[in-house]
């Protein structure tokens, strides 16, 4: 009698911690997936903004470079529009990194949030 208390005792602990292992696994391998697909996302976010940046600054470079500086007004022109141009990307580059930073901080607080919650890791080492 005994020992069937200690079997079914010991399997029953046996079972939880499978299952708690099994949880944690699966949210190891969504956690991992997201973190995949975030990773793509700001790659390809990334290699999108340095393309238009580069085409912005080329575009820059290619006025000075066929700026004739026998013709002021002409040149005046193309100075300011490359300006204004250098000016435009520069922006456009401070605007993304603000939006990465805030994203990254919603994430960050999104999962300090859920963990304080007991809705992230915190509950599932309690299961």
């Amino acid at each position: 009698f005994n020992f069937n208390k200690t079997f079914i005792k010991y399997h029953n602990t046996f079972m939880k911690r499978e299952k708690k292992n099994h949880t944690v696994c699966q949210q190891s391998i969504v956690l991992q997936h997201k973190i995949d697909r975030q990773q793509e996302v700001l790659k390809e976010a990334s290699d999108t903004i340095m393309e238009n940046v580069n085409q912005t600054l080329s575009l820059a470079k290619i006025k000075l470079a066929t700026t004739d500086i026998h013709q002021p007004e002409v040149a005046e022109t193309k100075i300011q529009s490359s300006h204004d141009i250098v000016g435009k990307a520069i922006i456009d580059l401070r605007l993304l990194r603000n939006h990465i930073t805030e994203v990254m901080n919603e994430d960050e607080e999104y999962n300090k949030n859920s963990y304080e919650s007991g809705t992230g890791d915190k509950k599932q080492e309690n299961a």
